[in-house]
């Protein structure tokens, strides 16, 4: 222990580094007191070498400045730590200071840690009168209070980390002459306060970072007299509320004046149940002066909400989007999350996935007027993108995608023109969002039944059963990976129907044929709970597809040779693809209505009546996507 007290005042220098352990219960380590004399001036101790102190005991204190009962309260005193100061205290206040007049300053690196392992509550820094200078880089573990005429001044250096409540005790009631403690906080950058409970302090400054983690309410005040810099401030908020009607969140108060541009962070929190439009003011100032701003939009539940200035305070709200940018009309909607963008284009991926793998009988199985007596084994390729679904919420989304199917069909009668058969595949995608990919997979199966007519009419049914898995990762507006997955079946029906017409009078030559097709889908409801907590929920939804188109083709026969070259264009329309999706329970819609053009070139060439190959491209430009799509196979006829 080091102790000072003489009539006259006199120092204790310490050059060498001090080291002070107590096991005991109710000791101290470092004790300056004022002497029981109304006459005596304080005394001062400096060090300047390392000082490290451990107090094991319960009820130890670390340092005490202590004004006795009689002694003059004029007459101060100081201690002096030029080489930072390294205190821990088990279950015991660890700097504590009731002396008038006394100056207590620590330069350098300092740790001061109240442990508090028996549940107590001790302060770490306890200014009830005096002066209590902090400045270097520290590592302060427990609360900081200032009472009376107590003066706390926290220089915290890059590096910094405070772990506390900091109070002055400015908002319990009192007589108004009764003199109020001041605490000044100044963080460099790269200094950071972990508040844990409600705080109160008379100036904040520099451009260090606040991170309200309150243990003792759900949320955390943070009121300063006057603010100034360029500090960061980390908080949360619960826009949907406790039940009572109020939503809740951290607030910072400023009663003051208010300089500096300063930047908040809003955790993000997918599990809320917001809906996009509810606000929540998060800074106070009495003066409306100073800047705030996010650095990024925060996501909560599955929308984005951003800052604004409203009167002298500053709330959060409900960002949107334009839906109709080419128009220069505003229609405000919440601006959903990149979570919920990727759970919801879980839609469009099963839409697309389908459109993809049905198609058309020449796409399938090339020309099957080109067939042998018995039936026919196929396998088909293709490969292709979809561009972005236009406008919306669930835009800025592309896929490509690769599948194959094979199949097996059997003519009924050598003298009908009848098949029937069947066919399974497997497809893949690779989906891109606003913020991330993903991986899908579609494995499906089907029936066919095709009629060929020697008129050159032809007729084609199909009904296919899919099974869908998609699984996405996406980065959050505040870069943190969020990753999810789901699946669904879909059941599709389609009839398909055409008349070649020839333009010479030979089997060789020019020739029209008009088709048209109708194809309808319904895919099952489904649900994706993200990694961030959200939850959306995919409706179910009908499908009505109608196609019309054109081939203009030159066919040339060769004895059991045969080619078949054609362009097609036709008008593709969606009739139906209504379909809901909520997020966190609000309803969100989308729809797949819509039309687009479909052009293609491609050839079907048998060779020696067994052997037929075909090939296409395909292309599509819609109000809702593009396509762009390579389609190729072998049929084997027997």
């Amino acid at each position: 222990m080091a102790y000072s007290s003489s009539p006259d005042g006199s120092s204790a220098k310490f050059e060498d580094d001090v080291a002070i352990t107590s096991l005991g219960n109710e000791s101290f380590g470092i004790v300056i007191q004022n002497a029981n004399n109304p006459v005596e001036k304080g005394g001062e101790l400096t060090f300047n070498g390392k000082v490290a102190i451990n107090m094991a005991g319960n009820g130890s204190l670390g340092i005490n400045a202590e004004q006795m009962e009689n002694a003059n309260p004029n007459s101060g005193a100081s201690i002096l730590f030029n080489q930072g100061l390294d205190v821990v205290t088990e279950n015991g206040p660890t700097i504590r200071a009731s002396m008038h007049g006394l100056n207590l300053t620590i330069n350098g690196d300092s740790r001061i840690v109240s442990k508090n392992t028996d549940g107590g509550t001790y302060d770490a820094i306890n200014a009830i009168d005096g002066t209590i200078n902090i400045n270097g880089k520290s590592t302060i573990v427990g609360n900081i209070s200032g009472y009376n005429t107590g003066v706390i001044n926290l220089n915290l250096l890059s590096g910094s980390t405070v772990t506390s409540t900091i109070d002055n005790h400015s908002i319990i009631p009192r007589p108004s002459d009764h003199p109020v403690a001041k605490i000044k906080v100044n963080m460099a950058s790269g200094a950071s306060w972990n508040m844990t409970g409600n705080s109160y302090i008379d100036t904040l400054s520099g451009s260090g970072t606040v991170a309200y983690q309150t243990s003792n309410t759900p949320y955390g005040l943070l009121m300063v007299e006057d603010l100034s810099g360029s500090g960061s401030f980390v908080m949360r908020t619960n826009l949907v509320g406790d039940g009572t009607g109020s939503n809740q969140g951290d607030l910072l108060k400023i009663i003051g004046t208010t300089s500096g541009s300063h930047t908040l962070t809003v955790l993000n929190n997918g599990s809320a149940a917001t809906n996009g439009t509810e606000t929540l003011t998060l800074v106070e100032t009495s003066d409306g002066n100073g800047q705030f701003a996010m650095n990024s939009k925060v996501e909560l539940g599955g929308y984005q909400y951003d800052l604004r200035k409203t009167g002298n305070n500053w709330e959060l709200f409900g960002a949107v989007i334009e839906t109709d940018p080419g128009t220069g009309t505003t229609h405000p909607e919440p601006e959903i999350t990149t979570t919920a963008d990727a759970s919801a284009n879980f839609l469009n991926v099963g839409y697309l996935m389908s459109y993809a793998e049905n198609q058309t009988l020449l796409q399938r199985m090339g020309d099957l007027r080109q067939n042998s007596e018995h039936g026919n084994m196929w396998l088909r390729g293709f490969a292709g993108k979809f561009d972005s679904f236009a406008g919306g919420k669930l835009s800025q989304f592309d896929m490509t995608y690769q599948g194959m199917q094979i199949g097996v069909d059997k003519r009924l009668a050598i003298e009908s023109p009848i098949f029937v058969g069947l066919f399974m595949g497997q497809t893949q995608g690779s989906p891109n969002y606003r913020s991330g990919d993903g991986s899908t997979k579609s494995s499906n199966a089907g029936l066919y039944a095709s009629y060929i007519h020697h008129n050159g009419a032809y007729l084609n049914a199909t009904a296919k059963y899919a099974r869908l898995k998609n699984s996405f990762n996406v980065k959050d507006s505040q870069n943190e990976r969020v990753s999810g997955n789901g699946s669904s079946d879909g059941l599709s029906l389609s009839l398909e129907g055409g008349h070649k017409f020839n333009l010479s009078e030979t089997n060789n030559g020019l020739y029209i044929e008009p088709q048209v097709q109708f194809t309808y889908g319904h895919q099952a409801a489904t649900n994706i709970t993200a990694s961030n907590g959200l939850r959306v929920d995919l409706g179910s939804y009908e499908s009505m597809l109608g196609r019309v188109s054109t081939l203009f083709g030159y066919e040339l026969n060769a004895g059991d040779n045969q080619v078949n070259v054609y362009l097609k264009t036709g008008l593709v329309r969606e009739f139906d693809g209504n379909v809901d999706y909520r997020l966190n329970g609000s309803q969100e819609q989308h729809t797949f209505k819509g039309n687009w053009w479909n052009n293609g070139v491609g050839v079907s060439a048998q060779l020696s009546k067994a052997h037929t190959f075909y090939l296409d491209v395909d292309s599509a430009t819609g109000n809702k996507f593009n396509q762009h799509q390579v389609n190729g196979g072998y049929r084997f006829s027997f």
